[in-house]
């Protein structure tokens, strides 16, 4: 069986919608290229703020958020899974 190779997410609520697509690409025995897609509109209901709002706070808070929680987990499910088969 082969690895995942790609996983999409998506999100919706009345605050955010949220689409993520993630791609694994093994390059060599030792190393993966990791690359994501994101794509959120913030406050859809109420397009004017949510418009500002990604362009100036959430932009950064979104990546960090990114880099500190979603990326570290989803390595370590990635290597769980390649160290299984």
């Amino acid at each position: 069986m082969n690895p995942p190779h790609r996983a999409v997410h998506s999100h919706s609520s009345g605050e955010i919608e949220i689409d993520l697509e993630v791609t694994c690409e093994a390059l060599d025995a030792n190393s993966t290229r990791y690359t994501q897609v994101m794509e959120y509109r913030a406050f859809p209901a109420f397009r004017p703020l949510g418009y500002i709002l990604e362009r100036t706070v959430m932009k950064r808070k979104m990546q960090q958020d990114f880099d500190q929680m979603i990326l570290p987990n989803y390595k370590r499910i990635v290597e769980q899974r390649y160290q299984s088969q």
